[in-house]
């Protein structure tokens, strides 16, 4: 460009606006269709200045924003002879600003020591682009800091005053505004300050940066410097934005890492902490694979990593995988996970997943349930005597199972029998009398010969095997007819007073109760006077208010199909008593006495009182209006003496 510098003159604001005003705003046209750069916009108020034959034909049909009214203007050679203008073409529309200092440096020479001093930088380029504005004085790598003798103050924004109080000789130099654009600014897009590579392979600690094309990265390492290659075998890739680290180890590896990008006069520095991450690996897995049935199986996992690993638990049942969580069922803690109360739903494979930010690890566990034995319900028997009977306990469990039977506090249990001596099947029996049992394929058969009505009542089977037991029970109720074995005593109550009877009977099956009064009627329950309430082998007459043909003889019949029986129970009335004309008390004792009342020797019981009460005098004490009265507690009206 050297050979153009003559033909260069001062352009006039008029003239260099056309020119401008002429330019297209993203290509130069031309005959050979030549592409120009992308063009950017400048402020307004930039100055400068351009050969006047830029405004010949060639650009006579651009078109140029309005918003762009001031540039710096490249021309482009095209063709040989770089002393003609009609060889240049492009034109490249440079984004930038201007810088204004006052006073000017021509004004700043010879200042006298002491003298304050303050000089203004500013920008009159788009300000809402500017990022910031800093002094540095030559020589020194850091700016002038906001403070001190010597200070760096913000005016406003897109303007910085630099300020010295007291100038030294010392203080001469030359002194740099520096306009940083935010487009232009040192930024950190993807620099985390904590990274983790993997232990024992190759690291990349990354720092990734935007700013000017200009900006250069330098990383150090706990403050010292790193070169690349030798001793460490590092490498900067990508422009220096990743530092690449073969084979991490954290033992010379970890620590704090400086990423420190610089780009004009400015820098900025990132620390980055580097520890190496270990992926979790399982190192302990205690559990057994089987356990009994209702204990509580605990299991425990340990993995090691960096960090130290989280964990959780899976349950895989039929394909289904859930995740255990702290329950009433599970205790989950760390690594140890304790299932409570086992029962056979609980089988299935339990995973222990070990985890951590860098990957995770699982060990798989298969649990099997040692089943305790497991009864189904009995149904309760009814037979009739010197029948041949036998009771079925079904059950189910693991390992081996003994079965034995209860019935009244005598046990039976499966033992060798004679087979030639009885018909019965099976080939384990145990022998007492005319009760044998028997063990078959999951089921214990009790066989009773000849039953009898003492054979009635509960049995009870219990089966047992290493994990626990079990137990139910069955009724066995012999078929006879009933028996009456309790009924009320005679009856005494007053017309209309309430009178209640009962009968207790001994029947299978159970029998129907029939009440018949005095005149052997049939007693109706009615709900109101007569209430009948009947309650298997227990039946029970209510009289809520007796009248004079109510008295006489009750009889209630209990009958089953098989027999009957009956009782009878007497209801009898009772009568106001009379009162006693006289009464002999001979025999007087320091605490008590024994009277005799002839007046009710030849009464009946229905006529004779039920209770007496004596009222008596102290002789030696002043005479009471009223007498002291008190119960006897004992009478026998048989024998007409209290």
């Amino acid at each position: 460009m050297h050979s153009l510098n003559h033909m260069l003159t001062t352009a006039s604001d008029r003239r260099r606006n056309n020119v401008i005003h002429k330019l297209k705003a993203n290509e130069t046209p031309g005959k050979d269709g030549f592409q120009a750069e992308l063009f950017k916009c400048c402020p307004s108020s930039f100055t400068f200045s351009t050969n006047n034959t830029f405004s010949t034909n060639v650009w006579e049909k651009e078109i140029f924003p309005v918003n762009w009214s001031k540039a710096i203007l490249l021309p482009i050679l095209k063709k040989d002879g770089k002393t003609y203008c009609d060889n240049y073409r492009g034109i490249s529309l440079l984004d930038t600003i201007s810088i204004d200092i006052w006073p000017t440096s021509e004004h700043l020479l010879n200042q006298e020591a002491g003298q304050n001093l303050a000089v203004t930088c500013t920008t009159s380029s788009n300000k809402s682009n500017v990022q910031d504005i800093i002094w540095y004085k030559n020589g020194l790598e850091n700016p002038i800091p906001s403070y001190g003798r010597i200070m760096a103050s913000k005016v406003r924004h897109a303007t910085t005053r630099l300020m010295l109080t007291g100038p030294k000789i010392t203080d001469s130099g030359d002194y740099k505004c520096i306009v940083v654009l935010a487009n232009e600014a040192i930024n950190f897009e993807n620099a985390p300050p904590e990274q983790h590579p993997t232990e024992g392979k190759d690291a990349k600690i990354i720092c990734y940066v935007s700013g000017h094309p200009s900006i250069e990265i330098y990383w150090q390492f706990n403050g010292k410097n790193i070169i690349e290659g030798w001793p460490r075998g590092y490498e900067f890739k990508n422009k220096s934005q990743v530092l690449f680290i073969p084979k991490f180890k954290s033992a010379q590896d970890d620590g704090e890492y400086s990423c420190r990008a610089t780009q004009f006069f400015s820098f900025k520095v990132r620390i980055i902490n580097v520890t190496a991450y270990e992926p979790p690996q399982i190192t302990v897995f205690e559990g057994s694979n089987q356990e009994y049935e209702g204990k509580d199986h605990k299991l425990m996992c340990q993995a090691t990593g960096k960090p130290p690993p989280s964990y959780r638990w899976l349950k895989n049942t039929n394909g289904v995988e859930t995740i255990i969580e702290q329950s009433q069922k599970y205790s989950v803690k760390n690594g140890l996970l304790v299932v409570k109360s086992l029962m056979p739903y609980d089988q299935g494979i339990y995973s222990c997943i070990a985890s951590n930010a860098l990957d995770t690890a699982r060990f798989d566990h298969n649990l099997t349930i040692f089943r305790r034995p497991k009864i189904e319900m009995m149904k309760n028997e009814t037979r009739s005597r010197g029948d041949l009977v036998e009771l079925r306990c079904y059950f189910s469990g693991d390992g081996n199972i003994t079965a034995k039977w209860i019935h009244n506090g005598e046990q039976w249990q499966a033992k060798t029998f004679d087979i030639a001596k009885y018909s019965a099947g099976g080939d384990l029996y145990a022998e007492d009398s005319r009760v044998f049992v028997r063990l078959e394929d999951g089921v214990s058969v009790l066989t009773i010969f000849s039953v009898q009505d003492d054979d009635a009542g509960q049995y009870q089977c219990v089966t047992e095997n290493e994990a626990g037991t079990d137990q139910r029970s069955t009724y066995l109720a012999i078929i006879h007819a009933p028996t009456i074995i309790d009924r009320s005593d005679e009856i005494y109550v007053v017309n209309g007073g309430r009178a209640e009877m009962f009968c207790k009977a001994v029947a299978v099956p159970d029998p129907v109760w029939i009440w018949t009064g005095p005149e052997n009627e049939i007693v109706d329950a009615d709900g109101n006077l007569y209430i009948i309430d009947t309650i298997s082998t227990t039946t029970k007459l209510i009289i809520e208010k007796v009248g004079e043909t109510d008295f006489g003889n009750y009889k209630c019949t209990a009958s089953n199909g098989i027999g009957d029986d009956n009782a009878q129970i007497d209801l009898h009335q009772i009568f106001i008593p009379n009162i006693p004309s006289e009464f002999h008390c001979d025999e007087i004792f320091p605490n008590y006495g024994i009277c005799r009342i002839d007046d009710y020797v030849d009464m009946d019981r229905a006529h004779r009182p039920t209770h007496l009460n004596f009222i008596y005098e102290k002789d030696q004490e002043a005479k009471l209006d009223y007498g002291c009265r008190f119960p006897v507690l004992q009478i026998s009206p048989e024998h007409n003496i209290i």
